[in-house]
């Protein structure tokens, strides 16, 4: 199950996302459900890892994380995922083309940021 959230805003320079969040689903891997977004909603989860991780190993946790921000110009995506406490990316990906032809690949002159 993954948690998919779409920010109305970017730092482009140090990668991170900024609220407001305009949009979030539910995806369970066959079907993409919405959630209702709250006014002013915080991104802090205040649970503790114990809470958030699969198993005893606390690698994976149990509801993946994805989240991005299309640019106003809609040239560029800022893309993240956090899968466990110790494996998460942050990448800018570049819209090329448009329509059935359109694709995503990464952004020049962007960083990248891995844990």
């Amino acid at each position: 199950m993954f948690l998919l959230v779409e920010f109305e805003n970017a730092d482009w320079v140090n990668l991170w996302l900024r609220p407001p969040i305009r949009r979030k689903w539910e995806y369970s891997g066959e079907d993409f459900r919405r959630i209702a977004t709250l006014d002013n909603e915080s991104t802090r989860h205040d649970q503790s890892i114990d809470d958030l991780v699969t198993d005893k190993t606390k690698f994976y946790f149990k509801l993946g994380y994805v989240a991005f921000h299309i640019a106003p110009d809609r040239k560029h995506v800022f893309y993240q995922y956090h899968l466990g406490p110790l494996y998460a990316r942050w990448q800018v990906l570049q819209v090329r083309y448009q329509g059935k032809r359109g694709l995503l690949e990464r952004a020049r002159g962007f960083g990248e940021r891995i844990s």
